[in-house]
C-alpha cells in the first residue's frame, strides 16, 4: 500500500511572547507555512496569535459511503468529478436523487424544481461550474450561477431516456439515449443531431439505443451504439460540420466507452477503450483505426458496465458482482522490452489493520458508474454504495 503524507490545516491559538517566537522548519516532506494572526497588544500583555501547520499523516486507501452501520441508498446510476473539487462527486439516481459526495459521504442536494420523481441517468459539470443532469421522459436540466434552468423536455415526441451526457465545456455538451436519439447543447438550446454511420455496411437496428458519450471536443465526439443489423455494436466518431460519423465495430452493445489524448505512436490517433457484456465479459482496445477494436482478456466471466482513465496506459474497467479491472504498466515475461501493458484485477478493500468499525465491505453488487479526478483519485458506484479511492488520515 502506498502511504503518504498531506498537510491538514487545525488551527492552534499559542500565547507566546514576541521574544520567543521560535523559527518554523519543515518535516521529511518539505518546509511548512506558519501564519501569523495580528491581534490587539495590550501594555500588559504582548502575545500573539498563531496558527501552525500540523501534518498528519495519511494513505491511499478505500473507503465507502454510507458506512457500515448507515442506511443504504437505492437506485444510484451515475456519478461525475466536481472539476476543481478534488475528493468531490455528483451522484444522480431513481426518484430524482440529487447528491454530492464531500469527501466522506452523501449529501442530499436540491433537486431541479418540478422534477417530481424523474429517474435521473445521468450528469456531468462543466469546468465552468454548471452542472447538466439527462434523465428519463426527455427532460434535461442545468445549474448555473442563476439557478436551475429547465432545458429539455425535448424532443416532444418521441419521448427519449437519456442514457449518457458529457462535454468539454459548458457549449459542448452531447446527451444521448434511446431510439439512437443525440441532442447537442450550443450554450443556450439543444438541437438534434442526426448521427448514422457513413459507412452503409454498418448499420443500426430501427429500436438501437446510444449507450454512451465522450466528447473529446467541438466535432470530436465519440457514442456506443447498438444493436446493430448485425448483433453486434458500434462505437462512432462525428459530430462535425461535415456530418460524417465513421464506424467500427464490436462483439456486442458499449456500455461504457473512453477516448485518450492523441498518443504520439499512434501516429496523433487517440487510443479508444470499450467496455460491454451482460452474462458474458468484453473488453476491447482500438490502437490503429484501419483496423478496429481488438478483444482483451478480460479476467472476468460476466459483463463490463464502464470504463474511465488519466492516460492511454493507465485506465480502469468497472464490472458485474464489484469486479475492477486496471490497464496498465506489469512485470514484463521474461525477453520482452518494457513498457508491458495489460488488464489487471483491483481488489476494493480496507488495509490490513483497519478497525473493524471503520473497515468497508468489500463489493459485491454490479458497479453502475465509475469517475476519474486523477490517478490516485477516483470512484466507483453500484446501485446502493459509493466506493473512493483517494487520501484519507491513516
Amino acid at each position: 500500500m502506498h502511504i503518504d503524507r498531506q498537510l491538514l490545516r487545525l488551527p492552534i491559538l499559542l500565547a507566546l511572547s514576541l521574544a520567543a517566537l521560535p523559527s518554523c522548519g519543515g518535516t521529511d516532506d518539505g518546509a511548512t507555512d506558519t501564519a501569523v494572526v495580528d491581534t490587539a497588544d495590550t501594555a500588559d500583555d504582548a502575545a500573539t496569535d498563531i496558527v501552525a501547520e500540523v501534518t498528519v499523516p495519511t494513505q491511499l486507501k478505500w473507503t465507502a459511503a454510507p458506512g457500515i452501520g448507515q442506511a443504504a441508498r437505492s437506485g444510484l446510476n451515475a456519478v461525475t468529478p466536481i472539476p476543481g473539487s478534488k475528493g468531490q462527486y455528483l451522484v444522480v439516481g431513481d426518484s430524482a436523487q440529487f447528491l454530492r459526495y464531500d469527501g466522506t459521504a452523501l449529501v442530499d442536494e436540491p433537486p431541479p424544481p418540478g422534477i417530481a420523481a424523474t429517474d435521473l441517468t445521468a450528469v456531468w459539470v462543466a469546468p465552468e461550474g454548471d452542472v447538466f443532469l439527462a434523465g428519463k421522459g426527455s427532460a434535461l436540466w442545468m445549474r448555473n450561477a442563476d439557478g436551475w434552468t429547465l432545458v429539455g423536455e425535448i424532443p416532444p415526441s418521441p419521448v427519449v431516456d437519456f442514457t449518457a451526457i458529457s462535454g468539454t465545456s459548458r457549449s459542448t455538451p452531447w446527451a444521448v439515449g434511446e431510439r439512437a436519439q443525440a441532442w447537442e447543447f450550443d450554450g443556450e438550446y439543444w438541437e438534434p443531431r442526426a448521427v448514422t454511420p457513413t459507412d452503409a455496411t454498418q448499420q443500426l437496428t430501427d429500436d438501437a439505443a446510444f449507450t454512451c458519450v465522450h466528447v473529446r471536443g467541438k466535432g470530436d465526439v465519440w457514442i456506443g451504439a447498438g444493436p446493430t443489423t448485425t448483433g453486434g455494436g458500434l462505437v462512432l466518431h462525428g459530430g462535425g460540420s461535415d456530418g460524417k460519423w465513421q464506424a467500427w465495430a464490436t462483439d456486442a452493445t458499449p456500455r461504457g466507452l473512453w477516448v485518450s489524448e492523441p498518443v504520439a505512436k499512434l501516429g496523433g490517433k487517440p487510443k479508444v477503450f470499450v467496455a460491454a457484456g451482460s452474462l458474458t465479459a468484453y473488453l476491447a482496445v482500438m490502437e490503429d483505426q484501419t483496423k478496429g477494436f481488438v478483444k482483451q482478456n478480460a479476467l472476468w466471466s460476466l459483463g463490463f458496465s464502464g470504463v474511465a482513465g488519466v492516460g492511454a496506459d493507465q485506465v480502469w474497467a468497472i464490472a458485474l458482482k464489484g469486479q475492477l479491472r486496471r490497464w496498465g504498466a506489469v512485470t514484463c515475461p521474461t525477453g520482452q522490452t518494457p513498457p508491458c501493458l495489460s488488464w489487471s484485477t483491483e481488489s476494493i478493500k480496507s488495509p490490513v489493520g483497519t478497525k473493524e468499525s471503520e473497515a468497508i465491505e468489500t463489493p459485491t453488487a454490479d458497479f453502475v458508474s465509475l469517475a476519474i479526478h486523477d490517478a490516485e483519485e477516483r470512484v466507483l458506484l453500484t446501485a446502493s454504495r459509493l466506493y473512493r479511492w483517494g487520501h484519507q488520515p491513516k
